[in-house]
């Protein structure tokens, strides 16, 4: 059995938000689902596929509810499998001549349900907003070190793609490749105290479609339009960056502030063959700002 290395213990905090899991399924401050490591104990987020600790993989290890433990399900895997293999025996050797249909219906997987969406606010920056929750979401405007503290929430379907993200400073994604999904909501200075979500989107949008980022090409794919946000004034606009063949979908915003001289600004990024425009609406639409 793998040991954890000398006077290292694994790790119990929520990786979200840095506080006790206490071996829940659910971080009982910020919602994150947890999963357990079998072998160490250490916990670990809903997108992990490998322990943190001791590098185990947890594809396979179910969440179980209040408690860490062993998959329930042992006993079932291994008949499926034994199934499986006479069932691809027989029809290897020409005894099932007519059931290679039947067979693949049989372990096609079962469509997955669509991915709930969480309520979540940063006291830091003055909103509420709402993203799938298995995603992962840092906010880095609440900060153990005050000094390190950035005005951003960076929320991505990939735990590496929010990485990325906060290397490229945040407020800034229009050169970031992702592997999927990446959202940043910050805030943003304005340059004039005259400035408006639609002006400074407009000017905006012209520049990158003018000077893209090094090695891209940049369209608009949808023209900036009001959003329907209800007494916060809003605009929003969609490009497409191309790099060599490569296309992704770009999806800009900004919002009026209720802090003089701020905007708050939305970026949403994915490939272009996994773009969710409904999900990127849906999380613009959730923002509420106090």
């Amino acid at each position: 059995m793998k040991l954890p290395p000398p006077a290292l213990t694994a790790p119990s905090l929520c990786p979200r938000c840095d506080q006790p899991a206490k071996g829940a399924s659910q971080c009982t401050f910020c919602k994150l689902e947890l999963r357990w490591c079998r072998d160490c104990g250490g916990v670990a987020g809903p997108s992990d596929r490998y322990c943190g600790f001791c590098s185990i993989q947890l594809t396979a290890m179910p969440v179980v509810k209040g408690r860490r433990g062993r998959p329930i399900w042992p006993g079932a895997l291994g008949a499926a499998a034994a199934t499986l293999v006479v069932v691809l025996l027989f029809h290897s050797v020409g005894k099932f001549p007519a059931s290679g249909p039947r067979v693949a219906s049989a372990v096609r997987a079962t469509p997955v349900a669509a991915t709930r969406l969480q309520d979540l606010q940063s006291p830091t920056l003055g909103f509420q907003y709402a993203v799938p929750a298995d995603w992962v979401v840092f906010d880095y405007s609440h900060v153990s070190d005050p000094t390190q503290a950035q005005p951003f929430v960076i929320a991505s379907a990939i735990r590496s793609d929010n990485n990325l993200a906060a290397v490229a400073a945040g407020a800034d994604i229009h050169a970031l490749q992702p592997q999927g999904t990446v959202v940043v909501l910050a805030h943003v200075a304005m340059a004039q105290p005259s400035d408006t979500p639609q002006s400074v989107l407009t000017s905006g949008i012209a520049q990158l479609v003018a000077q893209p980022p090094g090695g891209a090409t940049a369209s608009v794919a949808r023209s900036p339009r009001a959003l329907p946000l209800g007494k916060t004034r809003g605009s929003d606009a969609v490009l497409t960056l191309s790099w060599s063949g490569t296309d992704y979908e770009l999806e800009e915003a900004y919002l009026a502030s209720p802090h003089a001289g701020e905007l708050i600004r939305v970026d949403a990024i994915a490939p272009a063959a996994g773009w969710n425009g409904t999900l990127a609406d849906q999380i613009l639409s959730s923002i509420k700002l106090f």
